[in-house]
């Protein structure tokens, strides 16, 4: 069984911390995800799951014609004070928080954000359910790009400072085998 995970495409927010922020796709990231699922198509997976943030769970909509289950725990992190901040706005306003996290992102969570270690137990446990319930079957999932490092990171048995240095661009699609886990 496989699990392939898709990054959204780009968002007018570009490179901002956009954790629970839920904003859209641009035009850009559309493009980039018709792109990237050029080749695919829905009747290839047992099942679709997306993230309810819009800017995973509209194109899912569409592709998958209505056919996509959402499931919360696929959300991104919640940077909590940062989140929906430009970088430039994180470090003028929240100089130290933003370089506590960046420091040891483990502990040093900003104030009212997701704690690393819950965000891991969340999602592996949602991609673990949804391995479980399809069994051998490929499943399609579009979801953001701290689910897919902190996946690649858990599979590779390596601590939650790794995932960070995954790279998973906007629109990459990422196979993943989910099922000795």
């Amino acid at each position: 069984m496989a699990l392939y995970l898709i990054r959204h495409g780009e968002t007018p927010a570009g490179k901002a911390y956009i954790g629970r922020t839920d904003a859209p796709l641009s035009t850009v990231g559309w493009e980039q995800m018709t792109a990237a699922l050029k080749g695919y198509s829905p009747q290839q997976f047992a099942a679709i799951y997306s993230s309810p943030l819009q800017r995973c769970a509209a194109f899912a909509e569409q592709w998958s014609n209505s056919g996509h289950l959402l499931e919360p725990a696929l959300q991104e992190y919640d940077f909590g004070i940062l989140d929906g901040l430009s970088g430039a706005e994180a470090y003028a306003d929240h100089r130290d928080v933003l370089l506590a996290f960046w420091e040891d992102p483990v502990n040093g969570t900003p104030p009212q954000a997701e704690q690393l270690r819950h965000f891991e137990q969340r999602v592996t446990h949602a991609l673990s359910k949804i391995a479980k319930h399809h069994g051998d079957e490929d499943v399609l999932i579009f979801t953001h790009g701290g689910v897919i490092k902190l996946a690649i990171a858990h599979l590779r048995q390596q601590s939650l400072h790794t995932m960070f240095e995954i790279e998973a661009p906007h629109a990459s699609v990422h196979r993943l085998d989910w099922s000795h886990t």
